[in-house]
């Protein structure tokens, strides 16, 4: 069980720090509960029954670094087809494998870089996954590596569009 003040990531929420745990009567009877606040959204509170299990650690501070080391090695992964790349981008969201969201953060920041080189705009649904890819990604390195989640942010979208920008000036 976790306590009270510990940081676990949940579904599409992320990082979230437990706020408490308390006992809640619902319809079905009392059932325990964690009170999260998302480390990416202080406004926010979620209630999640302690036996959800959408719930898992957040990774070490060496698997941040490690991970982050990768980013260059990491595979494009866009998918031509919206419909089944809405469907796939947004499983790898809800099954939470880091390196498969850092993969997925890598192809759609870029795809966002190359549409605005030509002139354009990526479309809405793109743009909402990758903000929620993001949240997601940012608040749990921001916790493993101990940085604010602006600085993070900051970090991981500058290296991968500076080396986009360095491959495609050749």
């Amino acid at each position: 069980m976790l306590k009270i003040g510990e940081y676990t990531m949940y579904s599409w929420y992320g990082a979230c720090k437990v706020e408490d745990v308390r006992e809640i009567s619902k319809e079905d009877g009392k059932k325990m509960y964690y009170i999260f606040k998302p480390h990416n959204d202080k406004k926010a509170t979620v209630m999640v029954p302690v036996d959800n299990e959408r719930m898992r650690e957040i990774i070490s501070k060496e698997e941040a670094e490690t991970l982050l080391k990768s980013i260059d090695e990491l595979p494009l992964n866009w998918v031509e087809n919206s419909r089944i790349r809405d469907e796939l981008y947004m499983e790898i969201l809800r099954e939470g494998d880091t390196k498969r969201v850092l993969q997925l953060l890598k192809t759609l920041l870029l795809k966002k870089e190359e549409v605005k080189d030509a002139k354009g705009k990526m479309n809405m649904r793109d743009n909402r996954i990758l903000t929620n890819t993001e949240k997601y990604l940012f608040s749990e390195l921001s916790i493993s590596l101990n940085v604010e989640l602006e600085v993070i942010r900051e970090q991981v979208s500058s290296n991968v569009i500076s080396k986009y920008k360095e491959k495609s000036m050749y």
